[in-house]
């Protein structure tokens, strides 16, 4: 992106962790991609491959003379059966009147994998539209309990490169930052089987018991945020987590 604005004589670079969703990382939580985005920008045209940019930014923004520790949290960010994205959707499928909220529909009709399987936009119905996207999402979804146990392996490899980089607030951060992911695997699980796209045995999940697991995290998360953050977009993060936990104790 750099290099096609610099050939075409942009004025600059705006650098920022603003994502489809908004703000809802923790601050310290982009700093790499921040870092990242800088570097490319400044430079678009230096050789340096993402392993060695992942080494540095280890190095010189966390003190990790082993190179490992943002590369270690890149791979845990990729062990996501059900993300962030995927709840937001399911959520917002609901129109607000438990209705079809068909402009999502369109969106989601954009997608190759929802093509075949997704309702017509005119005619979708609410708990359609839900099971289309959860049976499109189904295998994703089952891996998460096998995810969950690599998150554990993750989790255990990043507390210990940070303690030994010195920096035992960061390990704070990051693991409940996977702790999240692995309570939305489950979420995604229970989904599954509340909209009998598989057995409830085959989920294995206590939805009401997932809720009250999800909002203790929550206002973890709220804390840790209040640490280095104003209230910014917390709220927008803390409405998903009630919707969702609204769901679960319905199923």
């Amino acid at each position: 992106m750099a290099r096609h604005g610099r050939a075409h004589d942009v004025s600059g670079m705006l650098v920022t962790d603003w994502g489809d969703f908004g703000h809802v990382n923790d601050p310290r939580m982009s700093v790499p991609g921040m870092i990242f985005g800088a570097q490319q920008s400044w430079n678009p045209d230096a050789e340096l491959s993402e392993v060695d940019m992942l080494s540095r930014i280890s190095t010189i923004e966390y003190g990790d003379r082993t190179g490992g520790v943002v590369g270690a949290l890149r791979g845990a960010s990729a062990k996501g059966g059900f993300s962030w994205s995927d709840l937001v959707t399911y959520l917002e499928l609901d129109d607000g009147r438990g209705g079809c909220n068909t402009e999502i529909v369109r969106v989601m009709g954009c997608l190759e994998a929802y093509r075949n399987d997704l309702p017509q936009s005119s005619q979708a119905r609410l708990a359609d539209a839900r099971v289309s996207m959860l049976r499109t999402l189904r295998d994703s979804i089952l891996a998460g309990r096998e995810l969950n146990g690599k998150l554990d392996d993750a989790t255990e490899d990043i507390t210990q490169l940070f303690r030994m980089a010195g920096d035992s607030s960061s390990a704070v951060v990051w693991s409940l930052a996977i702790d999240g992911q692995r309570l939305l695997n489950r979420v995604g699980l229970a989904l599954l089987a509340a909209h009998g796209v598989v057995r409830q045995d085959e989920a294995g999940i206590d939805a009401a018991k997932l809720a009250d697991e999800l909002e203790c995290w929550t206002e973890q998360y709220s804390r840790l945020w209040h640490e280095v953050s104003r209230q910014s977009e917390l709220a927008r993060i803390q409405h998903v987590v009630w919707r969702a936990t609204d769901v679960l104790r319905s199923i």
